[in-house]
């Protein structure tokens, strides 16, 4: 019976690490998407900025500026509110 008990908890054991290992690499494999995703969305973004500007367009320009700060805000709003639930 010990003997029973030993091997079931042993096989569970075995099983609970596979998993740890598995949701760790799946949590990983995903997290390095993302980043890519936001990498490729940035240099997009970059691209499209620097079209306008070299336009020469005035008014492309002052949209792009006023674009940009409002950006700029959003973004400093986000990390404030990330920073926030990090400590939570």
């Amino acid at each position: 019976m010990n003997k029973a008990i030993l091997i079931v908890s042993l096989v569970l054991n075995v099983l609970l690490v596979a998993a740890l290992v598995a949701g760790r690499a799946y949590v990983r494999k995903n997290g390095f998407e993302m980043a890519a995703l936001h990498a490729e969305a940035e240099a997009n973004l970059s691209k499209m900025y620097l079209g306008i500007l070299e336009s020469d367009d005035e008014d492309k320009i002052a949209q792009l500026t006023e674009r940009m700060k409002e950006c700029i805000k959003n973004a400093e709003e986000a990390e404030a509110t990330m920073k926030a639930a990090a400590s939570w």
